[in-house]
């Protein structure tokens, strides 16, 4: 299958990313952002869509505050993955009927994720400042991870919007299109070979990873049709099907079009690809972009007590602009008894000795830095049986799957009770953790670079650790 999407379009030709495929024919007129079976607007309906032009290529963008744009960072930058300077781009806003007639405003600053992969898409997102506010324009809120995660449960009705072509190799369209879509499962979004039927039609996954990506398609109601985003439409965005419509997600990548590609109509088909917003909303205000709701803060996974301990193990929900979580133990009768423990980005838990014996303890979470403290989790630490110490894990083998993906074989031994075993691997680039199941671990790491991983058992009587295996992927 080809992939598409990957890069913005010129106005003669769409350009793909290095991911082993072929560049199609070059096109005949100007391409603009597209959909396949979409609809007219209703009038209002959509005020937040930008067209992007950027170093003669076009792509799509939301206006998410009066002066920030969020598109795709693949289409912020040039062949060479380099940002583009503020003069190289400009942003075009107006008439949802006649894509000429739009105004043309300045942008100050472009901003690219600065984890942006070009090769994976990975972190396919961007924020464009601009010079000026657009009179006139409404923009668009950004979803809060809660609000996201409602909105991009399996099988919620989501819309994207765009102008253009109207098939895989079709004309393109005067008249904004507004595509009504279907999210799909992240199991099967993020599977190789899962498949989902949606309105009669089995779509099949992508292989992605959905903490940063998630799958949306559509079907015309009562026919076999496929509804989607297409060639040109990166950056645009996927959104809340309601009165008050919220930015979840923006066009990121996929193969074909609405279940077409350049062969033809596809034996497989699937879903549109969209990065999820949610999971960079630290890094958006950071950028000064409102979204609206204050930063997301970590989440508490558990936190089991032993007979005077506490292991608390933590998630970002995808976060990452903040380097060290912030762990706080509170005796809720004793304000003198408290703890606190810094964990590093790339570790998820942190174990509190010494601890008092049947007292109540009020457990929070915070990145380093911010002022968001995530709600208290209760817990009363109880004089239990003793816990016995983990045995060490070791790594035996490591496959490389291609594409980034790892593959580790990690020897548990006979851990005892409540005892959790992963696997951390670290370079220069990125850090990376994933959890053994059935002697195996499963990682996305960064091609090119070199690696060191370490088995982990962990559980209240302590912690360890495997020798390091070492490789370069």
């Amino acid at each position: 299958m080809s992939r598409r999407r990957v890069l913005a379009v010129s106005a003669s030709a769409l350009i793909l990313a290095s991911i082993g495929v072929t560049t199609p024919a070059a096109l005949a007129d100007p391409v603009r952002p597209q959909v396949v079976n979409g609809r007219d607007p209703s009038p209002g309906e959509i005020r937040s869509l930008v067209s992007v032009s950027a170093g003669g290529y076009w792509c799509g963008g939301t206006l998410v505050d009066p002066l920030h744009v969020i598109t795709a960072g693949h289409c912020s930058v040039n062949d060479n993955g380099s940002t583009f300077r503020p003069s190289q781009v400009t942003v075009r806003w107006g008439s949802s009927k006649y894509f000429d007639e739009q105004r043309t405003y300045a942008v100050a600053q472009v901003t690219t994720h600065p984890e942006y992969d070009r090769n994976t898409l990975d972190n396919d997102i961007a924020v464009l400042t601009l010079a000026n506010p657009i009179s006139g324009a409404t923009s668009m809120a950004v979803a809060s991870v809660a609000e996201s995660q409602a909105v991009l449960t399996a099988r919620n009705s989501v819309r994207s919007a765009g102008y253009g072509r109207l098939s895989f190799t079709g004309a393109g369209s005067d008249v904004l299109q507004v595509a009504d879509l279907t999210v799909m499962s992240d199991s099967v979004c993020g599977s190789r070979n899962g498949s989902e039927r949606i309105d009669g039609i089995t779509f099949y996954g992508v292989d992605v990873d959905t903490a940063h990506f998630v799958c949306a398609i559509g079907v015309v109601p009562g026919t076999t049709r496929i509804i989607d985003t297409c060639q040109g439409d990166s950056g645009g965005p996927l959104f809340s099907n309601d009165a008050t419509p919220r930015l979840v997600g923006v066009v990121s990548s996929g193969y074909g079009c609405a279940g077409v590609d350049d062969n033809g109509p596809m034996a497989e088909k699937t879903p549109g690809i969209y990065t999820r917003v949610s999971a960079y909303l630290p890094w958006l205000t950071s950028q000064g972009v409102d979204i609206g709701t204050a930063a997301p803060t970590p989440r508490i996974v558990s936190a089991v007590p032993g007979a005077d301990s506490l292991l608390v193990v933590v998630t970002s929900d995808g976060n990452v602009n903040f380097d060290n979580y912030q762990i706080y133990v509170e005796n809720t009768a004793s304000a003198e008894d408290a703890w606190y423990c810094t964990v590093p980005k790339g570790e998820d838990s942190c174990l509190f000795d010494d601890l008092t014996p049947g007292a109540e303890y009020a457990v929070t979470v915070r990145y380093e830095g911010s002022e968001e403290v995530s709600e208290p989790t209760y817990v009363t630490i109880s004089v239990v049986p003793s816990v016995t110490p983990p045995v060490r894990p070791e790594i035996t083998k490591g496959w490389d799957m291609g594409g980034g993906k790892v593959k580790i074989k990690v020897r548990v031994g006979q851990q005892p009770e409540s005892t959790k075993v992963w696997v951390r691997c670290t370079s220069k680039v990125k850090k990376a953790n994933a959890t053994v199941k059935n002697g195996r671990a499963n990682l996305r790491l960064t091609p090119g670079a070199k690696y060191s991983c370490k088995a982990i058992a962990e559980n209240v009587a302590g912690r360890a650790v495997s020798k390091a295996f070492r490789f370069t992927l």
